[in-house]
């Protein structure tokens, strides 16, 4: 795939190193974003186009994906914001959207506050010591925690619309 542009790179670089640059990024944000993108835009998009669930879920996740103004994160705001969208088509609730946003948020201010100008360029495995088997074990681990969560996501919402 080819490499993105990063346009905003060097702007929240320098939001992450300010003295609100968590509170920015990761309360504030994620609030808003929820508020905006699931709590206005998709629960409208599913009271007008009723009986169709997917539909809505993609436009408000490509809405938040161009909003983020990014190309090099474009792709996965894209997928991020259909995940949050089918929590809020489940649950009726921004609350857990803001609580997923806000982990998100958080693991990618700690990595660029833990990570120096020198690492700009470092790929996943360097996170793991080049080991590609420790990178491996840890992706599969992280699917332990996801499939479980998600499974009793699934059963404990009843499906709305």
């Amino acid at each position: 795939m080819p490499e993105l542009p990063n346009l905003v790179e060097d702007e929240l670089t320098l939001l992450v190193g300010s003295n609100f640059g968590y509170v920015t990024i990761c309360l504030f944000a994620p609030l808003v974003e929820e508020m905006i993108f699931r709590g206005a835009i998709l629960r409208t998009l599913l009271s007008v186009m009723k009986g169709k669930t997917w539909l809505p879920i993609v436009i408000s996740a490509l809405l938040f994906a161009l909003i983020h103004m990014n190309p090099a994160q474009m792709p996965y705001a894209f997928v991020v914001g259909i995940f949050l969208g089918w929590i809020y088509s489940r649950t009726g609730s921004i609350v857990p959207g803001v609580l997923c946003h806000w982990v998100n948020n958080t693991v990618a201010y700690l990595m660029i506050r833990l990570m120096s100008h020198q690492m700009s360029d470092v790929r996943m495995t360097d996170l793991f010591g080049g080991d590609h088997r420790r990178m491996g074990l840890a992706i599969i681990f992280s699917f332990f925690i996801l499939l479980p969560a998600l499974y009793q996501l699934v059963t404990r919402t009843a499906r709305r619309g």
